[in-house]
């Protein structure tokens, strides 16, 4: 009767009690609710002719073959929902309820769908590829609301100005196409490879007015970032322009960039249709007029656009830890004992320097280094020559940070390490005395090295190598206090980073 609510926990049966084989059909009548409390094997068909039937467990009928939901009555999920095929003839509503998903496994892609049987704040999932929805699908549902649209066509109008329409199911390539008019405001969730512009990536296809704002969220399924020049496309404006009105916008979430290896993509605008980019195309300026009407044989081409790749602000996190750790421990002959006179020499240093790399990313770094040496051996080299071997060990601390002046994201770095060595000098005729000299010294250093940046993890990595130097000069002493000594450094810096995947 009207009104009526029922439970009913056992397996779906016929009248007579038997399980229903395939074949039979399960036909919810009256206008009450049946409110199905247990799970059912079912292969039958359901059929909803008046009221409500609502599935409070997961999976009533995961086999069922199909469902339909005759006009005036509605089929609630109530908890999670597999069903294989909802019959185009239905004219009902299907109401998706709040925090639950309906999962369609095999729908039937020969006739199209009615989009306007949806309904409800959860989550409808189309496991299927080629499903035609005619008429207008509103995912204007809760802000929580997701519909997967993988591979489907809408022929009428597609309004989503607050749930989220989804592409994502792992593998980049799938199409939304959209055959009417496209409102924004909500969510558009793609797979996309991140490379260069071959990259494949899902793609809504709008063939008519667009109108709002999409906020795009990206999953990068693989790629290793390469520059880009006219981009990844992403959303295809189809229609006709001077028939059909193309007034959407479209914007990457968070911080309004996606990133893979040392590139950022940014979400651009191109002639209607939206390119994943990492890099800024700087427009030509226009050439000058000529102002001789006369024709020009050979006319000059068109100026081409500049294209400079959008780095990500963590490339300049591991340039500021190489630079550091290739600099740390860098010395001239009057740095460390036997080329100062000294037999023992405590170095203690530090800097702040400020710098600008690849154009576009703004470098900061603080340095600190200890530095103890001392001689190990000296001794007469000819006449009245002189030679000395010493030792040499070190400690040195970084911080820095990069920020890039194109996408404003800013990437923390920092790394200590040590190094150990070698230092040789030797005099023409004394450390003290006119005449020529050789310097040189050989360390091997190691650091520990962090680069990090907001939302995207920490990178901890590790990087050693060998730097060296041979130092040539001449001591020239004039007068009393006066020393002229022309000098040449040749610097070998060797200190390289080891491979390491980044967060």
């Amino acid at each position: 009767d009207a009104g009526v609510d029922t439970q009913w926990g056992a397996l779906m049966a016929d009248s007579s009690g038997q399980h229903q084989d395939e074949g039979s059909t399960l036909t919810k009548t009256g206008a009450g609710t049946l409110e199905l409390t247990a799970s059912g094997t079912t292969q039958s068909a359901v059929r909803v002719e008046e009221g409500t039937l609502k599935g409070d467990v997961a999976d009533i009928f995961p086999y069922a073959s199909s469902l339909w939901v005759g006009d005036g009555a509605t089929f609630v999920t109530g908890a999670d929902q597999d069903i294989q095929s909802i019959d185009a003839t239905s004219s009902g509503t299907i109401d998706i309820s709040d925090g639950t998903v309906l999962r369609l496994t095999g729908q039937d892609t020969s006739v199209a769908l009615n989009a306007s049987l949806f309904n409800g704040d959860g989550t409808l999932v189309n496991a299927t590829d080629g499903v035609t929805l005619t008429g207008e699908l509103n995912t204007n549902l809760e802000t929580d609301s997701l519909t997967y649209l993988s591979d489907v066509t809408v022929n009428g109008n597609l309004t989503n100005t607050s749930g989220a329409v989804s592409l994502q199911n792992g593998v980049a390539g799938d199409t939304l196409t959209v055959n009417g008019d496209y409102t924004g405001g909500g969510t558009l969730l793609l797979d996309s490879e991140l490379n260069g512009d071959d990259s494949v990536s899902d793609q809504l296809v709008l063939n008519g007015n667009t109108a709002g704002n999409t906020t795009v969220v990206v999953n990068s399924i693989t790629g290793i970032g390469e520059p880009t020049s006219t981009g990844i496309k992403v959303v295809d404006f189809a229609a006709d322009p001077t028939q059909f009105q193309n007034n959407a916008k479209f914007s990457l979430a968070g911080s309004g960039y996606v990133n893979m290896g040392a590139y950022d993509y940014t979400l651009v605008e191109d002639n209607n249709d939206w390119y994943l980019r990492s890099q800024e195309v700087t427009p030509p300026l226009p050439p000058d007029p000529d102002p001789d009407p006369t024709p020009d044989p050979d006319p000059t081409p068109d100026p081409i656009p500049a294209y400079q790749p959008v780095l990500n602000a963590k490339v300049g996190g591991y340039l500021n830890n190489l630079r550091a750790a290739n600099q740390a421990f860098m010395m001239e002959r009057r740095d460390h004992a036997g080329g100062n006179g000294q037999t023992l020499n405590l170095r203690v240093i530090g800097g702040r320097y400020h710098y600008t790399a690849a154009g576009q990313l703004a470098q900061h770094e603080d340095t600190s280094t200890v530095q103890l040496s001392g001689d190990l051996f000296s001794g007469r080299w000819g006449d009245d020559g002189e030679w000395m071997l010493g030792a040499v060990g070190g400690y040195s601390d970084n911080q820095g940070e990069s920020r890039s002046n194109m996408t404003g994201t800013r990437a923390d770095n920092q790394n200590h390490g040590y190094a150990v060595g070698l230092t040789s000098s030797w005099y023409q005729h004394g450390n003290q005395k006119q005449g020529a000299w050789l310097d040189s010294w050989l360390q091997y250093a190691w650091f520990n090295n962090d680069v990090s940046e907001q939302d995207d993890g920490t990178d901890h990595y590790h990087s050693s190598g060998i730097i060296a130097s041979l130092e040539a000069g001449y001591q020239w002493l004039p007068g009393r206090g006066v020393v002229i000594e022309p000098q040449a450094q040749v610097i070998y810096q060797g200190v390289q980073q080891d491979d390491f995947t980044a967060a």
